[in-house]
């Protein structure tokens, strides 16, 4: 649209000098069209549409990772102090060797009364795939004031290096319900040692302990593809520690 504008304008000389006219020539001015205006707020639009979700995700999966973090290094604490507290070096002498035992040192806990209650119904694969055949949710479970639910599975098979196996999602049953965005599960030695899975899985997020690896061993920052994973740990069978794990 050409919008035409003629200014005349009178302009006064200092000092002495009497006033003159001068005629200023039309100036043409471009203007946007209410049609060009449109397709411009549309493209932003489709910009924001865009970036705005992947931004929100990216916000809400370090916000998990930190939890996650947080949690394992509370329990960590626990483990820490029951060896000191008993003066023992195997975690099987100390309130651990029980659920009831764990659970008793988690300040402001509830406990689950069923797995509808604190569990998902299901739980994907970070590829969208349903995995609940390796990935069970204890019915003996607990819920921390801070959302997380925690399974507490004790170990039983003889000779066996852990003294229980934890699962936790890190905000209950509301979404996403992720294999390795919510969803984890780690084991504890009879030592105190926290780990994920004790097999080679170079590229692979399916299991709760795989995807554990894999996050601890990027230092708490979660990916955004299952591509990322990437647990080559190797253990020792004897003493259950990692033997190629950075310090």
């Amino acid at each position: 649209m050409m919008v035409g504008i003629v200014i005349n304008l009178t302009t006064l000389e200092a000092g002495t000098r009497g006033t003159t006219k001068k005629e200023y020539k039309m100036i043409n001015k471009k203007a946007f069209t209410l049609t060009e205006l449109l397709i411009a707020l549309g493209i932003i639009g489709e910009i924001a549409a865009m970036s705005i979700p992947s931004t929100i995700n990216k916000i809400h999966n370090a916000s998990l990772a930190t939890s996650l973090k947080s949690n394992v290094g509370a329990i960590q604490q626990i483990v820490s102090d029951q060896l000191v507290l008993k003066r023992t070096k195997d975690l099987n002498d100390t309130d651990l060797a029980t659920s009831e035992g764990f659970f008793g040192k988690l300040n402001d806990a509830q406990k689950c009364v069923d797995t509808t209650e604190c569990w998902a119904d299901t739980y994907k694969t970070l590829d969208g795939v349903t995995n609940d055949t390796y990935n069970p949710r204890p019915d003996d479970a607990i819920k921390l004031k801070n959302g997380a639910v925690i399974g507490y599975t004790p170990e039983t098979t003889e000779g066996a290096l852990d003294i229980a196996w934890i699962t936790i999602d890190l905000n209950g049953p509301e979404r996403p319900n992720i294999i390795g965005r919510d969803f984890f599960t780690f084991g504890i030695t009879k030592t105190g040692i926290i780990h994920g899975q004790r097999t080679v899985n170079k590229g692979t997020c399916d299991t709760g302990t795989e995807c554990f690896n894999a996050l601890m061993k990027n230092n708490w920052k979660m990916p955004k593809k299952a591509d990322y994973y990437n647990t080559d740990q190797e253990w020792d069978p004897d003493t259950g520690e990692c033997t190629n794990c950075e310090d």
